[in-house]
């Protein structure tokens, strides 16, 4: 990874949903083993239904575990003008590199929960959500330094009744 390069990860699922992914791994595991002792090729239609039943729940089981211990990194070279987003599991992390059109502004909002959010605003319309704070001059300040190193604008709407755009962020 480049000095440059900004790297924002999700960071780790709660005990509990790791326990629940395991949970699921371990059944995935149990129904494949069942589905590949249990597999004959001279079985009968019923017998052959059955089986593939053993895969579907393992399947299943599969996605489960997926769903429980997925974490979603973003990794971006603002040199290059390109990101990727990472699905991580474990040690397992895939992604690919993609193009950013252009970069547009920085924005700074209080969502509906009262809690702030840092969206990087690319494409037209697009955008990817940073990071989050409980304090505006927290997310400000990240809103800032990101702005100053990406050379855009920061749109601070912070205060919904009065949103503005900052003028001192790249002197």
């Amino acid at each position: 990874m480049d000095k440059n390069d900004v790297y924002i990860s999700q960071g780790n699922r709660p005990l509990w949903q790791l326990v629940i992914a395991a949970l699921c791994f371990t059944g995935m595991l149990v129904f494949l083993y069942l589905f590949f002792i249990s597999f004959d090729f001279n079985g009968g239609e019923k017998q052959m239904k059955e089986t593939f039943f053993l895969l579907e729940v393992a399947i299943y089981f599969f996605g489960g575990g997926i769903t429980f211990s997925i974490v979603r990194d973003y990794h971006f070279n603002f040199n290059e003008k390109k990101y990727k987003i990472l699905f991580c599991v474990g040690p397992v992390k895939i992604g690919s590199w993609q193009k950013f059109k252009n970069l547009e502004y920085i924005s700074v909002y209080k969502n509906k929960k009262n809690i702030f959010e840092i969206n990087l605003w690319h494409d037209r319309n697009r955008h990817f959500n940073l990071a989050i704070q409980n304090k505006a001059t927290a997310a400000l300040i990240i809103g800032k330094e990101l702005a100053k190193k990406l050379e855009i604008e920061l749109y601070d709407a912070t205060d919904p009744h009065n949103p503005k755009w900052v003028d001192d962020v790249n002197p």
